[in-house]
């Protein structure tokens, strides 16, 4: 039997948001898993109806960051659609909003890479323009940026262990 668990957790305030996913099928296909939001510290948790994301985020106003096939979007909690961003050619996680919520940061596949070498954290502005790579020559994933914006902390592979760095990010 399959293990479904909580993934991607992230927190505004006093509610949680996550995806509830069988990881299974989560990763052999485009599916998205089921959104959930949970009260803290304890609340039931509800769904968000008709939504399903392979990344979700909080933005600084209580709406979606939703990223599933590429796309990136923002909705209400009712899981109605705010806004199309933009898209990419590969599959999207832990995308997360600048503070000033002008910058998307996500993980994101390179193109044409072996396997075990092939995430990295990409920046772009909201309409998917100055798309690059974070840190080009290194392997990253899994960043969130602190809440007055300066400090960007992500996870590195220095070839033996995930090593956790945070860089200085004063435009934030």
């Amino acid at each position: 039997s399959a293990q479904v668990l909580p993934y991607q957790a992230d927190v505004l305030r006093d509610q949680m948001v996550y995806l509830d996913v069988n990881w299974g099928e989560y990763f052999r296909r485009d599916l998205g898993a089921q959104v959930w939001i949970r009260q803290l510290p304890a609340g039931t948790p509800w769904q968000v109806p008709d939504t399903r994301c392979q990344s979700v985020s909080w933005t600084r106003s209580g709406n979606l960051l939703c990223t599933r096939g590429g796309e990136f979007r923002i909705m209400d909690v009712q899981g109605r659609l705010i806004q199309t961003l933009f898209h990419v050619p590969s599959l999207a996680f832990r995308a997360h909003l600048s503070p000033d919520e002008k910058r998307i940061r996500f993980d994101m596949a390179r193109k044409n890479e072996a396997p075990e070498s092939n995430w990295g954290i990409w920046e772009s502005t909201l309409d998917g323009k100055n798309l690059h790579l974070i840190a080009p020559n290194l392997l990253t994933c899994c960043g969130s940026w602190s809440d007055d914006g300066y400090t960007y902390v992500f996870e590195t592979w220095n070839g033996s262990r995930w090593d956790v760095w945070a860089i200085s990010d004063a435009a934030g």
